[in-house]
């Protein structure tokens, strides 16, 4: 399908669309020159085209904005959660889901990508997707997500995707079970650390009291929560639909406690020790050369104390700490092959 279209500033831009789907009012499908989903009301459509090559089509500028859909990166895993469907449509989609390497998990969790909906989701587990930075698709854009690789227009990459915090709930009990002794000066180094996390129970109580307040926000709620944004731009309310949805997003409480980092973020620095639980030996880290650190490792004899030098990464050093095994021999290093300055002091053996 190829047109000229007006959108709400004025601006008026040329239109290729395939796959494309017309509901008497709107049209939406795929944008060649956007390269991504678009809707498109049908009363702002000023010339139909059958011909690409026509002077007076290509004479009208193509959009410049910049798409924010585009195909998944292949290693990019993305977690989605079904709700609001019926028993045999969440069966069915989960195993399309599953059968597109897409993760699926049972619940709104923080590392959750998309949270799908159906004609039965409620409002509460939709809020909380938004909380924790999920975006929120219709069954349709699923569809488009898994046939075509095509990502809804509201998708933006998650910061925390990388790396998110699992918070601990014992976190004085987490390195009971570790062979090295493990102070709470040490847990920054092995990636535990105190973060920032929403109190769900609290903020739920608090957002409550604030709709009885504002019952405004509730009345305006089923008209423009969740909807596309190009369907509701033109509507009057929706400037003051704005400015109480973001008072209603701030009504947060938030508590203190520690996480562990997924991946981990390890963060040892020299002068690191470790001792082990038996007191007969400890690890210290005296050097860090690139990417690796070099450990010291000082075992207490009836005659003497024996020290030997290893160069290893930070999975290695958490491995032998947890165990009490030390790295394969292949890992030591001699003095004169130490970058330390502390090794000057000792015979590596």
């Amino acid at each position: 399908m190829l047109f000229t279209y007006r959108d709400s500033k004025g601006v008026l831009s040329r239109r290729k669309l395939t796959h494309f789907r017309d509901d008497g009012t709107y049209i939406r499908g795929f944008c060649q020159y956007s390269n991504g989903l678009r809707t498109f009301r049908k009363d702002r459509i000023e010339q139909e085209f059958s011909d690409e090559s026509d002077p007076a089509f290509l004479a009208v500028p193509i959009q410049q904005s910049t798409p924010k859909s585009s195909k998944p990166t292949e290693n990019y895993l993305f977690e989605i959660c079904f709700t609001g469907f019926d028993k045999q449509t969440s069966a069915e989609l989960k195993a399309v889901a599953e059968a597109n390497k897409l993760q699926v998990r049972s619940s709104v969790t923080k590392a959750l990508d998309f949270l799908c909906i159906g004609p039965n989701a409620g409002p509460k587990k939709l809020e909380k997707a938004e909380d924790q930075g999920a975006t929120i698709i219709t069954q349709d854009q699923f569809s488009d997500l898994v046939d075509d690789g095509l990502l809804p227009e509201s998708w933006e990459p998650r910061e925390d995707k990388q790396s998110r915090w699992d918070e601990l709930k014992n976190p004085d009990t987490y390195f009971a079970d570790w062979k090295f002794r493990i102070i709470k000066a040490h847990w920054p180094a092995l990636g535990v650390r105190l973060r920032e996390f929403t109190d769900d129970a609290k903020t739920e109580a608090l957002r409550e009291k604030w709709k009885k307040k504002n019952p405004r926000y509730t009345e305006l709620e089923p008209k423009f929560f969740n909807k596309n944004k190009e369907l509701i731009q033109d509507e009057p309310e929706l400037p003051e639909w704005n400015e109480l949805y973001e008072a209603h997003s701030k009504q947060v409480i938030k508590r203190l406690a520690y996480a562990q980092s997924v991946p981990a973020q390890y963060a040892f620095e020299v002068g690191d020790l470790f001792w082990k639980n038996d007191n007969k030996s400890c690890l210290q880290v005296i050097a860090i050369v690139g990417e690796k650190l070099e450990v010291k490792q000082m075992v207490k004899t009836v005659d003497k104390n024996i020290s030997t030098g290893f160069l290893i990464d930070n999975t290695k050093l958490v491995q032998w700490l947890k165990s009490g095994k030390a790295p394969d021999k292949k890992f030591s290093i001699h003095k004169n092959q130490s970058q330390s300055e502390i090794a000057k002091y000792y015979e590596y053996t």
